[in-house]
């Protein structure tokens, strides 16, 4: 059963061998090998790779899925099995099922985890009004309908920040932190594309513009992350 998943980030050759995966890297001098069975996904995110076109057929007749990455570090592509793949459909037809009711409780949860975190940043920095964040979680409804995500946002930034702090200002600060959360919506869709599923498809997101809602919902609880990292 396939239970690995590929990440390749630095030039490579890719190729196919008695049915191994052949990864070699000349800055390494070294080949990676791994039995294609075992491979569930293949993330390419080096555009200057090299990979075989016997080595895509074989990719495909295994199943497995490859995300081919631009330069922004985001899916360009997916290479899919033409027959016999399951699990695309299957994860849009469950995207497309979901109800308002569950899609309501799954964006509350998302908003209560960010408070949470926001909370323990301000915390191991020994930052004020933590304990006003704290209270806030506890208000949170399904849809997050009474927008404590922004009440909690006005808050946490100042108290991390200072009282000028504006996220929507441009100064080297808010560049730092929105490189930051590129490289982590970056991984979430990379991640979303492996596992079948439809980034575009989000649950409190919905810019028809953007191709990667689900990303952006998903990467909420993770940006304090990113500020605390920054603020150190």
């Amino acid at each position: 059963m396939a239970f690995r998943h590929v990440y390749i980030e630095h030039p490579v050759y890719i190729s196919i061998k008695l049915k191994q995966l052949n990864i070699y890297s000349e800055h390494d001098q070294y080949t990676f090998t791994i039995p294609l069975e075992d491979i569930e996904s293949i993330i390419l995110d080096n555009y200057k790779s090299v990979i075989t076109a016997y080595a895509l057929m074989e990719i495909t007749r295994y199943k497995i899925t490859m995300v081919i990455c631009g330069s922004n570090h985001l899916p360009q592509g997916i290479c899919l099995p033409q027959h016999q793949y399951y699990k695309k459909f299957t994860m849009l037809n469950e995207q497309f099922k979901m109800s308002k009711q569950v899609i309501g409780r799954l964006w509350r949860n998302i908003v209560k985890q960010k408070l949470k975190n926001e909370s323990t940043t301000l915390s191991i920095l020994n930052r004020p009004y933590t304990s006003n964040i704290e209270k806030l979680i506890k208000l949170v409804k399904p849809n997050d309908v009474n927008n404590v995500e922004a009440q909690a946002a006005r808050i946490y930034f100042i108290a991390l920040f200072g009282q000028d702090f504006q996220r929507r200002d441009e100064n080297p600060l808010n560049d730092v932190l929105n490189y930051g959360y590129a490289i982590i919506r970056s991984m979430i869709s990379r991640d979303l594309c492996a596992y079948g599923l439809e980034p575009c498809l989000g649950l409190h997101h919905h810019n028809y513009l953007n191709s990667f809602n689900l990303s952006d919902d998903l990467i909420e609880p993770f940006r304090s992350y990113v500020d605390l990292y920054v603020f150190l």
